[in-house]
């Protein structure tokens, strides 16, 4: 006997416990979901132009000045009796005029983002790279998790690997809401990016390995509406809290209130513990499962299952060169190589280019999705 027939047979396919365990399961991936695309409000590209001399540096009246400083840039013409703004390269030296870095920092326009993180650390000009390099952060996180996490989801179990990353975005989540400095900020970027594939990831397993074999991509494509549910939720949330320091404090929220389910609510998934022979713990869990769906399990239920093991045993382990060993399994492997980084660069790339659509970041974000 298989595990499948267990759960087909004993257990139901998809019962009010499964369809309970996968709720739960998904909650916290509405905040990984929000920590993906949150630089978008964050690091929200504002108009800004360089701050006049007679301004004081609590002024922040984005349309208080002559025309030609809107949209300005880091380098300034100085010609009496005023300041013209212009790119470094378009600057002459003509009539007494010379050319010279502003030394008042900036003004930004709050008329739509009343406070991002660009205006706090002025990434614009010859920093504004420093915006990429802040999502990036994300993205290399999400890089290690993924190595990492997909290791330890098959040595520690998908419930311990679960409660780890969930703390790891409490602590992200918190930590973007007080960094003091942009540098921190990256970090706690990589940190919200690194528990991404411990949650989400984690939780498709888990939804897959405790319903049956029909209704797998169902739950799969559960979690998936979830995820989506998360950057309409953002987008939502952006549009009442345009401060992103307080943007991230209302994430981390939910984050804490979601702590417990990784750390007492989702079991481990017993798929996992039988094939790490733990038997008595997966009963435990399977006769709770049972139990909520009206059904019967038998005793000692996992003789069976230890004997087909036993029989059905492959005759060699395998390894990842199997994905291109034949033909078939080598076409599907190269489609899903070329397929997948597309679909996730598209996906990116739209959810995060604000500006393309011609409106604002927030409408943008309710058409994206």
């Amino acid at each position: 006997m298989k595990f499948d027939d267990v759960i087909v047979n004993h257990i139901g396919e998809f019962g009010l416990y499964q369809k309970t365990q996968l709720i739960l399961l998904c909650l916290p991936s509405l905040i990984t979901s929000i920590n993906a695309l949150s630089w978008t409000f964050a690091g929200a590209d504002v108009l800004h132009r360089c701050r006049l001399d007679t301004e004081t540096f609590d002024s922040h009246n984005y349309w208080n000045a002559p025309e030609g400083f809107f949209n300005s840039s880091c380098k300034n013409i100085k010609s009496h009796p005023e300041w013209k703004s212009c790119p470094f390269d378009e600057c002459n030296f003509q009539n007494g005029t010379m050319c010279a870095e502003t030394g008042n920092g900036f003004v930004f326009d709050r008329s739509i983002v009343s406070y991002s993180a660009v205006e706090r650390w002025e990434f614009v000009c010859d920093w504004s790279v420093l915006k990429a390099v802040i999502q990036s952060a994300y993205y290399i996180g999400q890089m290690a998790g993924s190595l990492i996490f997909g290791f330890l989801g098959d040595r520690i179990g998908r419930r311990s690997v679960f409660f780890i990353a969930i703390v790891l975005q409490i602590i992200g989540t918190a930590g973007l809401a007080v960094s003091p400095h942009w540098l921190l900020y990256g970090l706690f970027r990589i940190c919200v990016g690194f528990a991404h594939p411990g949650i989400f990831v984690i939780a498709v397993i888990i939804s897959m390995e405790m319903v049956g074999p029909s209704k797998r991509k169902m739950a799969a494509a559960f979690t998936g509406i979830f995820f989506a549910l998360g950057q309409v939720l953002l987008g939502g949330l952006a549009y009442f809290v345009r401060d992103y320091q307080l943007l991230h404090a209302y994430v981390t929220i939910p984050a804490i209130f979601f702590f417990p389910i990784g750390g007492m609510i989702v079991p481990e998934s017993a798929r996992w513990l039988i094939s790490q022979e733990r038997y008595e713990e997966a009963d435990k869990v399977l006769r709770t499962a049972a139990r909520i769906n009206g059904r019967q399990l038998p005793e000692r239920w996992w003789q069976d299952i230890d004997d087909y093991s036993k029989e059905s045993k492959p005759a060699r382990k395998h390894n990842y060169l199997d994905l291109v060993r034949t033909p078939r399994i080598r076409t599907i492997s190269l489609a899903t190589f070329f397929c997948w980084p597309v679909v996730s660069m598209v996906y990116y790339g739209m959810s995060m280019k604000t500006d393309f659509l011609g409106v604002t970041c927030i409408q943008h974000s309710y058409l994206v999705d």
